[in-house]
C-alpha cells in the first residue's frame, strides 16, 4: 500500500482481512487462515462496508461443520449483520459496552458482536463456503485484528 499523508491515512482502515486471522475457524482440524480470503481488502473509517469471507474445504471429501469469527474488542463496531447463506445458520455473541458507540441506525450502541459463528444445517451449496457480514460503521483505527 501507497504511503498517504495525513487525515487521509487515518481514513483508511487497512487489512480488514485480519479479521479472518484473528477469527477462529473450525474444522475436523484446525483450518489454517492463510486459505481464507476477504473482500472487500480494505474499508474506509465510518463507513458501512459488506465483507465476504471464502472459507475452502480443508480436505476433499471433509466438510467444516462451523466457522467463527471474532470482531477486534478494542475497536468495536456498532452494528454487524450476517447475511443469509443457504446451508447456514449464524449464531451470534455480544457484549455490553461502558460506553455506547454511534451506529449506522442509531446515536448509541451499547450492545455490539463480538463473534458471529456459522454452523452447517442440512445441506449447502458445494464448494468453498462464501459468507458475508454487513458491519459498520467502521471504527477509527488504523488495522483491525
Amino acid at each position: 500500500m501507497a504511503s498517504t499523508h495525513g487525515g487521509e491515512r487515518r481514513r483508511r482502515i487497512t487489512g480488514v482481512t485480519a479479521l479472518t486471522a484473528a477469527g477462529l475457524l473450525l474444522w475436523p482440524g484446525t483450518a489454517h487462515a492463510v486459505d481464507v480470503t476477504t473482500t472487500p481488502t480494505e474499508a474506509r473509517q465510518g463507513d458501512a462496508v459488506r465483507l465476504e469471507f471464502s472459507v475452502p474445504e480443508e480436505r476433499a471429501g471433509t466438510k467444516t461443520n462451523q466457522i467463527e469469527v471474532r470482531l477486534p474488542a478494542d475497536a468495536p463496531i456498532a452494528e454487524v449483520y450476517p447475511m443469509s447463506v443457504n446451508g447456514w445458520a449464524p449464531r451470534i455473541s455480544s457484549r455490553t459496552l461502558d460506553k455506547p458507540v454511534a451506529g449506522i441506525h442509531s446515536s448509541g450502541v451499547s450492545t455490539v458482536t463480538t463473534a458471529v459463528t456459522w454452523v452447517r444445517v442440512g445441506e449447502s451449496d458445494p464448494g468453498p463456503a462464501r459468507l458475508a457480514l454487513s458491519m459498520g460503521p467502521m471504527p477509527q483505527a488504523e488495522r483491525l485484528t
